[in-house]
């Protein structure tokens, strides 16, 4: 090799090297959920080059959720949100195609596209749900016998009782219903735990008890069944739809009553025992890429 191709070389090398280190020193880029009912619900922004951007839903899944949760101290990811489901997001949109084996530490150490590229508008912001747990390992006990704190709120209306009707949720300061297409029974049995009712007899479709009226806010839910809040559950962005009020989504749940407590009373279910559930949030020594999923169960 030539005096002048190993000056070249070793110029190219220093270079890379004060890339490196350059990246090392900024550390990882901050993130934040917007939007939702709290820090650990909400549209993703990412923190680059001196302001907050938005990031694509092109291939956003779990693992992206669940790195995400990690760095905000948020406990584990319920689910990763696409659609703008939070609403859409001011440019820029900082990220796209990202790709996270889920052990990373921070979301900017996963793969993407380089900072800014993309093909994206703000009605693919993608959102994270996380379940708000701030220490691992944890167990934390979440009562559903009643209105989760800071929650939009649900009601049922029309029915034969607070624990049967139309579907409604209260956005943006008016209530408004919830389409049937891809209601199931998933979907009924968060909306009964959150309105304090028994479990879900049967998710109903077509308006059975009558049709609305003002906006058709929520369509597409798609709920895991865990979700604290109807709101929390996977649909289209608020507002957002195909349908009209003769497809109003309803619900009929098992009745709840109260038992009076010293000072307090606690709704509980027909059967006569108040529905807890907990999540177990635990991390252990594991191959690389490999982890524990929350478990959910009745207790």
């Amino acid at each position: 090799m030539s005096a002048a191709s190993a000056r070249r070389f070793a110029h190219e090398d220093g270079e890379k090297d004060l890339l490196q280190m350059a990246s090392a020193a900024s550390g990882p880029a901050n993130v934040r959920l917007v939007n939702g009912p709290d820090s650990c619900v909400g549209r993703l922004e990412v923190f680059y080059n001196g302001t907050w951007g938005t990031v694509c839903d092109d291939d956003w899944d779990l693992n992206g959720a669940w790195v995400v949760c990690r760095q905000l101290g948020c406990g584990t990811a319920l689910s990763a949100v696409d659609g703008a489901r939070y609403g859409r997001g001011a440019d820029p949109i900082w990220l796209d195609n990202v790709r996270c084996a889920g052990t990373e530490a921070a979301l900017s150490e996963c793969q993407a596209q380089p900072w800014g590229a993309h093909n994206c508008g703000h009605g693919e912001d993608a959102s994270v749900v996380c379940s708000g747990e701030e220490h691992a390992p944890t167990m934390a006990s979440i009562s559903h016998c009643g209105q989760p704190k800071g929650a939009t709120r649900t009601r049922l209306v029309n029915g034969s009782s607070v624990c049967s009707g139309r579907v409604e949720v209260f956005h943006d300061g008016e209530w408004g219903t919830v389409c049937d297409d891809s209601w199931s029974l998933v979907d009924a049995q968060v909306v009964c735990r959150e309105v304090g009712c028994g479990q879900a007899l049967s998710a109903l479709s077509q308006a059975a008890f009558g049709q609305g009226s003002g906006p058709i806010w929520l369509d597409e839910v798609t709920c895991a069944g865990m979700e604290a809040s109807l709101s929390l559950c996977q649909a289209r962005s608020w507002g957002s739809h195909n349908c009209n009020h003769r497809e109003d989504a309803a619900v009929e749940c098992a009745e709840a009553r109260m038992m009076e407590g010293p000072g307090s009373s606690t709704p509980v279910t027909s059967t006569g025992t108040c529905r807890r559930f907990s999540y177990f949030s635990l991390f252990r020594s594991a191959p690389a890429g490999e982890r524990l999923q929350p478990l959910l169960r009745e207790g």
